[in-house]
């Protein structure tokens, strides 16, 4: 968690990291996302429920994922002062990768966050455990997230 810290602390993007690991919750562990992680989750996130909440679909096919996480990897085209992208592939920690977490901080104080997972790791209490050390990390004062009404599990 130091590592997000001082990082934002300092405003640096994702390229500057020299480090992959994040982190460790209890039963995950949190991976600096990059464009190799998405052949480990395309299985699990193209699946189409994945997407039916959320607008767009980067698991429409694994040229698409692997573009999107470049991207997300590289931060903005045109960062504004005091804005950092992070993002983060979730695994099992001795096992498979089952989702992936996003922060967009603003001046170290407040974040808008969201977070994706596999369906066949939907119901394990996951996306809390994640989103709890995700918190954490950022360490931030303020979090926005928002879900649609019609999803329950979220």
């Amino acid at each position: 968690m130091d590592l997000f810290r001082g990082l934002l602390a300092k405003g640096y993007p994702r390229s500057v990291m020299a480090s992959n690991e994040a982190g460790t919750s209890a039963r995950l562990a949190y991976e600096l996302l990059t464009e190799a992680h998405a052949d480990a989750l395309f299985p699990g996130l193209s699946d189409p429920r994945v997407w039916a909440y959320i607008d767009g679909n980067d698991g429409l096919a694994l040229d698409a994922m692997r573009a999107r996480f470049a991207h997300l990897a590289a931060g903005p085209a045109d960062p504004r002062p005091g804005v950092v992208w992070l993002n983060a592939a979730v695994r099992e920690r001795q096992g498979s990768y089952v989702g992936r977490l996003e922060a967009t901080v603003y001046d170290g104080v407040w974040a808008e966050i969201a977070y994706i997972f596999a369906p066949a790791f939907w119901g394990k209490g996951y996306a809390t455990e994640a989103v709890q050390w995700w918190l954490e990390a950022l360490g931030v004062s303020e979090v926005w997230i928002a879900t649609r009404p019609d999803n329950a599990a979220s």
